[in-house]
């Protein structure tokens, strides 16, 4: 299921939904939502994929996420990709304004630090082809790509499962914090990890595919480099 959200004007508060209608993707995970939703007031908006089936069945604890930037900036030949690696740059650029892929937002007196977050996010990744770096790169600019690839790898053993079994549980309890509550979806695991950089390092790590998605996968010293991915 596709919605798309408008960032709240409070801090973390309840995202708006901004398209009514039930949007699914075709078998390939192709969809479109043109005249599906309206821009008023052209807010920030991002994209999320919930459930799906990945081939095994419905994956209830499926969840992706593509940070977008304003509305107005969509037309009918905007392509998105929302994949694992969107997901991870968007969940530790907006981190600071989230607390859940339903509620992301911040304060007017911040609009410009959460408008920072967006543009992270498009130098981070690229939201049309799914891949790392972003368009919005410097020409000077570098991007820790290998460590945006490792976290996006962590998290799609889980993706690409049926979300019962130990895909999604090794995760979702490698992702809870200490005296916090478990995860429930890849988007919240992917925030909690953001939050929390030192838990568990070792254990999300080594929740990596043989043959991982998104090669190269950190391989040495991935205790410190996860652990410094916060400060993306």
């Amino acid at each position: 299921t596709i919605q798309l959200y408008a960032v709240a004007a409070t801090p973390r508060g309840a995202a708006t939904p901004l398209i009514s209608a039930t949007v699914t993707t075709a078998q390939d995970g192709t969809f479109a939502i043109t005249g599906d939703y309206s821009c008023t007031g052209n807010p920030l908006v991002y994209i999320v994929a919930t459930g799906g089936n990945p081939g095994g069945g419905t994956n209830t604890a499926l969840s992706l996420m593509a940070a977008l930037g304003p509305c107005n900036n969509l037309t009918p030949s905007t392509f998105i990709s929302i994949n694992e690696l969107t997901t991870v740059a968007s969940v530790y650029a907006l981190a600071p304004f989230m607390s859940g892929y339903t509620n992301v937002g911040a304060a007017s007196s911040n609009a410009t630090g959460i408008a920072n977050a967006f543009q992270t996010v498009n130098s981070l990744v690229n939201t049309t082809t799914g891949t790392a770096p972003g368009p919005g790169l410097p020409a000077n600019g570098t991007v820790p790509t290998t460590k945006l690839f490792t976290l996006a790898d962590i998290l799609s053993s889980c993706v690409n499962s049926t979300g019962t079994g130990a895909p999604c549980t090794s995760l979702f309890s490698a992702a809870t914090p200490s005296g916090g509550a478990a995860p429930t979806d890849t988007i919240g695991a992917a925030l909690n990890i953001a939050t929390h950089p030192g838990n568990n390092v070792a254990t999300l790590f080594n929740l990596t595919a043989a043959s991982p998605p998104f090669p190269p996968t950190r391989s040495e010293e991935h205790t410190s480099e996860l652990q410094s991915l916060r400060h993306l």
